[in-house]
């Protein structure tokens, strides 16, 4: 099967960038799309996963295993889990986790 993926493993990230962009949601890839047509060597991270067609999870029972959740110290589910949940005193937010960024939830 030919790979298709946008993103490629860490051990092959270069020692020198022009310009490091972290974030992959609209604004990151925005910025690093237009950079790189200027010649700019760009570096993009992100963390979490790339989801190709057929990928993301589409039902209750797939979501489960990629949600992670933080309250104070505690940290549960996967590190890298797509639907990332903060739950605060003053205020709770879900982002994504994943090559897109909050814009893939």
């Amino acid at each position: 099967m030919e790979n298709n993926r946008l993103s490629k493993s860490i051990d092959r990230i270069k020692p020198y960038y022009d310009i490091v962009i972290i974030g992959s949601g609209y604004g990151g890839s925005i910025a690093a799309s237009r950079l790189s047509r200027l010649g700019k060597k760009v570096c993009l991270l992100e963390r979490g996963k790339e989801y190709l067609t057929g990928e993301f999870p589409d039902s209750s029972t797939k979501v489960l295993p990629h949600i992670q959740a933080h309250h104070g110290d505690v940290q549960m589910g996967s590190k890298t889990g797509l639907y990332d949940f903060w739950f605060n005193k003053d205020i709770s937010v879900i982002k994504g986790c994943g090559l897109g960024g909050s814009s893939l939830i």
